[in-house]
């Protein structure tokens, strides 16, 4: 795992050739956040507690939140790596839930439209999605139904080599 000197040292001058440095945040050890464990949803965040995010990165991550007028919320990981391996919010209210996730308090309070995703089909349910499209794994016909019934385009691409490794659309996604 990445440490936080050692990724910031690598990325921060990049990032300054994007952003101000008011806009870049660097965490300090002990903190550990993945990406994978934060799922942004309007102006609050979901932030996984997992073996790759402690306390102590979500408290850092909050204050930075805080900063921009965000607000955030834990949601303990206990069966798989992260967050988004066991749901994705696509926007427009919908959520993608599997496994332990379908039972989260978080995701129960009645602002999203939920689609639990069968277990066979679990590994569908990390997607990212972009304008008006939801990249997707091939293979899982339940999730693309739901997605297509919310009114998603649909770009299936080849994973299996990938989810061999526990890797998924939103591990090889880097947006900003």
């Amino acid at each position: 795992m990445w440490r936080c000197s050692s990724f910031a040292a690598l990325m921060l001058p990049t990032l300054r050739e994007f952003f101000s440095n008011d806009q870049i945040k660097v965490m300090t050890e002990p903190a550990t956040l993945e990406g994978g464990d934060v799922m942004m949803v309007d102006d609050h965040y979901y932030v996984g507690r997992s073996r790759r995010t402690n306390d102590e990165g979500f408290r850092q991550f909050c204050g930075f939140l805080a900063e921009w007028g965000y607000t955030a919320e834990q949601v303990p990981v206990e069966h798989v790596l992260h967050l988004k391996t066991g749901g994705t919010y696509v926007e427009d209210g919908n959520l993608l839930v599997s496994g332990e996730f379908k039972t989260k308090p978080a995701y129960r309070r009645g602002q999203f439209n939920i689609f639990e995703v069968p277990e066979e089909e679990a590994y569908g349910a990390d997607c990212v999605r972009i304008n008006d499209y939801v990249v997707m794994a091939k293979g899982y016909p339940r999730v693309r139904a739901q997605l297509e019934a919310w009114g998603y385009k649909i770009i299936e691409v080849e994973m299996t080599e990938f989810e061999k490794i526990d890797g998924s659309i939103t591990c090889l996604s880097l947006r900003w």
